[in-house]
């Protein structure tokens, strides 16, 4: 992870800069912490896509994920999600809104009730009226989100 360092931190400073930038991360070191897991896309030396994960007895919660902003890089990224749909006993799970929610559903990845998130993911959540949506603390601002995936 240590030689991809600086060219990941600087595709997520720019994926998260209009989102309230990439909350948790202190430093770079903060990336190489043991519970993260990284999967990377690489073409001619150069990271196209990332996903960090954070590795629990739950399983892998997606905490970033980022493109270099060209049209291979979000496919990388597709391709990485992909995997994760169709290798659903690894245990990956994504908390996500926009974008990320719509895509991550049309490939399959299943709903995880909001009644369950709380202790899945160790943080006080409030349920929407659909019963999947729910809203959360984050960064001292109340988001909604929804969790996909499976945990083990």
């Amino acid at each position: 992870m240590k030689p991809f360092l600086k060219e990941v931190k600087a595709l997520l400073d720019e994926t998260y800069k209009d989102i309230g930038g990439t909350l948790g991360i202190a430093s770079e070191e903060d990336l190489l912490n043991e519970g993260n897991f990284w999967k990377l896309v690489i073409r001619n030396g150069k990271v196209t896509a990332v996903t960090i994960y954070n590795m629990s007895s739950k399983g892998g919660k997606a905490k970033y994920a980022a493109t270099n902003g060209t049209q291979q890089g979000k496919e990388d990224l597709i391709s990485i999600m992909t995997e994760d749909v169709r290798q659903i006993d690894r245990g990956a799970y994504y908390e996500v809104s926009s974008a990320p929610e719509k895509i991550l559903l049309r490939l399959g990845m299943k709903v995880i009730p909001a009644s369950e998130v709380g202790t899945i993911i160790n943080k006080k959540v409030t349920p929407s009226e659909d019963g999947f949506h729910y809203t959360r603390e984050i960064g001292g601002k109340h988001k909604e989100k929804i969790l996909l995936g499976k945990t083990t």
